[in-house]
Formats: C-alpha cells, sequence, structure tokens
C-alpha cells in the first residue's frame, strides 16, 4: 500500500504501536512530555475529561480506566508514528540532522549554526494577548 500522498506507512504505525507498548501508558506520555510538554499537557486534560464524562454517565470504573488507557495508547502511538515518517520524510536533509538529534540518537554529522538572539518580541502573541 503505497499512495505518493500518504507520509504514514502501515510499518512505521506498527513500529510505533511497539515501541508505545514497550512502556507504561503514563510512562510514554511523559516521554512525550520531555520533547513536547504542551501536546503532552493536551492529550492528559482532554483524556481526563472524557473520562470524567464517562465515570458521570455511570460507566464503572474499571471501563472508564480502561477505556482512558485504550485512547491514551492510540494518540501516542499516532503522536510516535507522525514523528517517525516526518524523520523518514527529512532524514536526508539538513533538518534530518536536527530531527535525529531531537530523538536522541546520535548524531553523525555536527551542524554548527549562529545563535540567533531573541529579543523577545518575535513571538506571535498568545490566543487571548493583543500584539504589541
Amino acid at each position: 500500500m503505497n499512495n505518493d500522498a500518504m507520509l504514514i506507512e502501515p510499518q512505521i504505525i506498527a513500529g510505533a504501536r511497539s515501541s508505545v507498548a514497550e512502556q507504561d501508558p503514563q510512562a510514554a506520555l511523559q516521554t512525550l512530555a520531555k520533547s513536547e510538554p504542551a501536546l503532552a499537557t493536551f492529550v492528559a486534560e482532554s483524556l481526563a475529561t472524557t473520562a470524567g464524562r464517562l465515570a458521570l454517565s455511570g460507566a464503572p470504573t474499571g471501563v472508564v480506566q480502561g477505556v482512558h488507557e485504550d485512547v491514551l495508547v492510540t494518540v501516542l502511538t499516532c503522536v510516535e508514528s507522525i514523528k517517525r515518517a516526518h524523520f523518514e520524510l527529512w532524514k536526508d536533509t539538513e533538518l534530518g540532522a536536527r530531527l535525529k538529534a531531537l530523538a536522541g540518537a546520535p548524531e553523525q554529522k555536527k551542524v554548527t549554526r549562529k545563535r540567533r538572539v531573541d529579543n523577545g518580541d518575535s513571538a506571535p502573541p498568545r490566543e487571548g494577548q493583543e500584539a504589541s
């Protein structure tokens, strides 16, 4: 199955699922939080809301916990699949070297760049804030 527009191949999903399954789901979420804290927080809070709704609707505790874990593993598998597919897409470029470094893999070629000075006004305003 190789659709030219498809970025995430089935073997990437299978590998990501295996990687996520090697850890406890909460530990896998903490691993995600190290590299993507905002995304991990969003996932955790969204799942807590969903679990709360299930509990309020009268679902047994075991069902609520099981659904929470199943959805968490599914979301983490999707995130890991996207990361792996993007690495495959960009691995032979300069960006690929940076992605490899971010993933914690040993970097083969050291990329040197000048550090950019951030004077604090280059970031876009957050939602609900006015641009200055």
